[in-house]
């Protein structure tokens, strides 16, 4: 069952600079760039330009409330309640205390893809469009990538 708290997927950068604003991709190279785009074309020079000293592209970001945890810096253990919890199990199978517990935040680890900074980096508007375009095309095929093997773990594969 997906549960979006334990989608490492969704972390895109390997690094942040917040001094100068940027994120180093945790993948995409010039390798990946060489093959996108034409050498000596100007998207190719934008990420030449853009990229740190081990050959990663750092993209200008902005911050954004991060999407997992919606602001607060941490959410519910998944290994508590990625099943889900239905409200007969909740009365029944669990103890007052661990109600309690639960509903006070007990449970609560720090955010895994804030790492409970609230926010988290996204492209600004300051990235050229088809610099973009290849950004979103990579993080859809790795998010393809990721759920055909979330499908074969699920099969025992």
């Amino acid at each position: 069952m997906y549960d979006i708290r334990e989608d490492q997927s969704l972390k895109w950068w390997s690094s942040i600079n917040e001094k100068e604003m940027k994120a180093t991709h945790k993948a995409l190279s010039l390798e990946y760039i060489e093959d996108f785009f034409e050498e000596g074309s100007e998207e190719f020079t934008w990420a030449i330009n853009n990229c740190n000293e081990d050959g990663y592209i750092c993209f200008p970001i902005q911050f954004v409330v991060c999407f997992v945890c919606y602001g607060k810096g941490n959410h519910v253990n998944p290994s508590v309640d990625s099943h889900g919890i239905t409200g007969e199990e909740f009365e029944n199978e669990w103890s007052w205390e661990e109600r309690e517990l639960y509903m006070n935040g007990g449970y609560n680890v720090t955010c895994y893809l804030c790492n409970g900074k609230r926010v988290v980096p996204e492209l600004n508007e300051n990235v050229p469009e088809c610099i973009k375009k290849m950004f979103h095309e990579y993080e859809q095929e790795e998010a393809s990538y990721q759920r055909v093997c979330r499908y074969e773990r699920m099969m025992g594969c």
